[in-house]
């Protein structure tokens, strides 16, 4: 089961950390991880590194911010290496998503491990009664 709000502190504040989570858990979402998928090969001589961070990585938490949505994995250090995290962006046009979904990772302790993926988009209410684990990745548009 995913994290309650009370394993939130650190991550999210104010009334975000009042959001339900969304399942799946412990799994990734089909979009989340054929996100990922696309997005390895922007590591270059890392991409096989980061792909063993998704590989070994379970999701704790997933919240619907109606405007996006953040998920919180945890990697297992002990199976993969360290990847510096690092993201320009990554545009993904979603069946259903009006003008798609901008994809961010973030690794706020610096330690080369994926903590969060972050997908924002530009519409309000964009995710508004959007079941998460349904979102369907049509294509990368990688940004500059």
């Amino acid at each position: 089961m995913g994290a309650s709000n009370k394993n939130r502190d650190g991550w999210v504040t104010g009334s975000l950390a009042e959001l339900p989570a969304c399942p799946p858990f412990p799994a990734f979402t089909d979009f989340e991880r054929r996100a990922l998928d696309s997005i390895a090969p922007i590591y270059g001589d890392r991409e096989e590194a980061f792909r063993a961070q998704v590989a070994n990585a379970e999701v704790v938490d997933r919240i619907n911010t109606v405007v996006g949505f953040y998920t919180r994995v945890k990697v297992d250090h002990a199976k993969c290496s360290p990847v510096p995290i690092h993201l320009g962006g990554a545009h993904f046009d979603v069946e259903g998503v009006e003008l798609g979904l901008h994809i961010i990772l973030w690794d706020t302790d610096g330690d080369g491990y994926l903590e969060t993926i972050e997908g924002v988009g530009v519409v309000e209410n964009l995710l508004k009664d959007v079941d998460l684990a349904g979102l369907n990745l049509v294509r990368l548009t990688l940004l500059g």
